[in-house]
């Protein structure tokens, strides 16, 4: 499956883009009967974030995936990145202590279950669907929390090594400086590197907290799209539509909604405050905003 792109290259790109895809291979050592099962997860990005359903980003290894495996047209999550990761690690769209995860019947199954990335589950999840339960290695945090060490030198939320808590400036890093998305990559690389030599299939999740905020990029990451939307987001809307016809992501016949802005118009705020609805971020044709606003949005 992974063709001319290493095992590393293409989980440090898979993951630095960020896709929901399951992937079976086969172990580069020896075949085996049951399949070996990568799960890479992105938080929160849209339906057209990545090349191969009609993104102008480059994510070049998710689109040989697709172009070489299958590509979903049709799917459904909970619009929310805690109750879709519930929902997809239980199979249940809201359960209770009886619920159970899947990871845990793949590790009784006889795989090494491997969890390199977030964390975060409804409240109705039980714990013993916890990776630290679930997952014979596990670098996790809960939620968010930035991506790079902060000022402060300590990250709102803190990373847990196999189930217990670990200062940050104490995981490995490869590259510097620390940055979030990287460090979790090179654990589960070095956790493959090891599961290969044994003799057991095995399953890796890989729960990106990319493109979830607080949406931190290195600097060269930044740089290489700088500019790229000052065509604005209606003239890139339509672009992304456009390409997704001609990939098949969608018929031919599919009309465009009219855009809208970013609020919620069902859960609310609190004490149902109009003032902070109006803190959302409401739509504005691109033409409409000034030179600043449109310099402000391309590097956003």
């Amino acid at each position: 499956m992974f063709k001319n792109t290493s095992r590393r290259q293409f989980l440090k790109t898979a993951g630095a883009t960020a896709a929901i895809v399951m992937l079976p291979t086969l172990s580069c050592a020896k075949a085996q009967k049951k399949p070996n099962i990568v799960l890479i997860m992105g938080d929160d990005i849209g339906y057209a974030d990545i090349g191969c359903y009609g993104a102008e980003i480059e994510t070049p290894n998710l689109d040989r995936l697709a172009a070489n495996g299958l590509r979903m047209t049709q799917f459904y999550n909970m619009a929310k990145c805690n109750p879709t990761r519930s929902s997809l690690f239980t199979g249940l769209y809201k359960g209770d202590e009886r619920a159970v995860s899947f990871v845990s019947l793949l590790k009784d199954a006889g795989y090494t279950t491997l969890h390199s990335g977030k964390e975060h589950f409804d409240k109705w999840v039980p714990e013993r669907c916890y990776t630290k339960h679930t997952s014979d290695h596990s670098l996790t945090f809960w939620a968010s929390t930035e991506y790079f060490i902060p000022p402060s030198g300590t990250f709102k939320r803190p990373f847990l090594l196999e189930g217990k808590e670990v200062d940050a400036t104490k995981l490995k890093t490869k590259q510097k400086p620390f940055y979030k998305t990287d460090v979790f990559t090179d654990y589960a690389l070095d956790w493959l590197d090891e599961t290969l030599e044994q003799d057991k299939p095995f399953f890796l999740a890989l729960p990106y907290h990319v493109a979830h905020y607080p949406l931190q990029a290195r600097p060269e990451d930044i740089q290489k799209y700088r500019g790229a939307y000052r065509r604005g987001w209606d003239v890139i809307r339509q672009e992304r539509f456009q390409k997704q016809k001609e990939l098949g992501v969608i018929p031919n016949n599919a009309e465009l909604s009219p855009p809208e802005g970013n609020i919620n118009k069902f859960r609310g705020h609190p004490k149902n405050s109009s003032d902070e609805r109006e803190k959302f971020s409401k739509y504005r044709p691109w033409d409409s905003l000034n030179e600043k606003e449109k310099d402000d949005y391309d590097l956003e």
